[in-house]
């Protein structure tokens, strides 16, 4: 039996999973940062090539870049790198609260995935404000990656 991805059948995924195993993310490539959309790089003027977009957009979302305060039973309570970077506060304003860790992750991986040509659309369940979704989206520009990115929640809590 085959593999169905994106309505077409595949052999086996054998051939990306080796790639995935053996390419190091440093090697997967991304596009000059100005092939990126303007509408991203008007964001993050100082970036000097897309890695570095990619993290200022990370720590964007996460409100690390302006110190956002988080909640903490119903009250504000000061910026904490760490806790930030692990996920473990909810930002007040922010645009994710999975962290920075997970979000640097989501970056890696998403690129391992385009470098070896691993087919297939990603899906989200769960998305509270879509900040995660921006990243991956960003990622897919970023490498030239096809890939459809859908975001689905009940918003229902």
């Amino acid at each position: 039996a085959g593999f169905v991805l994106r309505g077409k059948e595949a052999e086996s995924p054998t051939n990306e999973l080796q790639c995935l195993s053996q390419v190091p993310v440093a090697q997967a490539s991304l596009v000059p940062t100005k092939e990126m959309p303007k509408e991203i790089r008007r964001l993050y003027p100082g970036a000097k090539d897309s890695s570095q977009l990619l993290e200022a957009l990370v720590l964007d979302v996460t409100g690390t870049t302006r110190h956002t305060a988080y909640l903490e039973h119903g009250q504000l309570k000061p910026f904490v790198l760490d806790r930030r970077e692990a996920g473990i506060d909810v930002c007040a304003g922010c645009w994710s609260m999975i962290g920075n860790a997970r979000l640097r992750f989501l970056v890696t991986h998403l690129r391992q995935l385009d470098q070896c040509n691993v087919p297939g659309d990603i899906l989200e369940a769960g998305v509270w404000k879509g900040g995660s979704g921006m990243v991956m989206q960003a990622v897919e520009m970023a490498t030239k990656g096809d890939r459809a990115i859908h975001l689905c929640d009940s918003f229902e809590g």
